[in-house]
This record gives C-alpha cells, sequence and structure tokens, in this order.
C-alpha cells in the first residue's frame, strides 16, 4: 500500500492502477489468493488512506 500511495503523490494522483500477475514460482491457487487480497484488503485501505468513496 506504501508503494502505491508514494507513487500517487509523486505522479500527483493517479486514476488507475495495473498490475501485472506473473510469477512461475506461484501456485495457481496462491496467485489467485494474491489477486483477492488486492481487491478485498488493498484496494480499500489505498481508497481510505485517499479518502476515495466507491
Amino acid at each position: 500500500m506504501e508503494k502505491i500511495l508514494r507513487e500517487n503523490e509523486a505522479l500527483g494522483g493517479l486514476a488507475r492502477i495495473t498490475f501485472q500477475m506473473t510469477n512461475v514460482a506461484l501456485e495457481h491457487k496462491q496467485m489467485l489468493k494474491s489477486i483477492e487480497m488486492l481487491g478485498t484488503k488493498v484496494a480499500p485501505m489505498v481508497r481510505k488512506a485517499l479518502g476515495v468513496s466507491v
């Protein structure tokens, strides 16, 4: 989350972020868990820190 907020500030605001989720070392199940965590944990924390409501 800190990296996202830092980039947001450095660039004067972000409208959207794209993640490249490629890692041959992760099993499919672990990759799906990572994607789920981005949506259910990270995104809400970033929105809250930026004062954005959806």
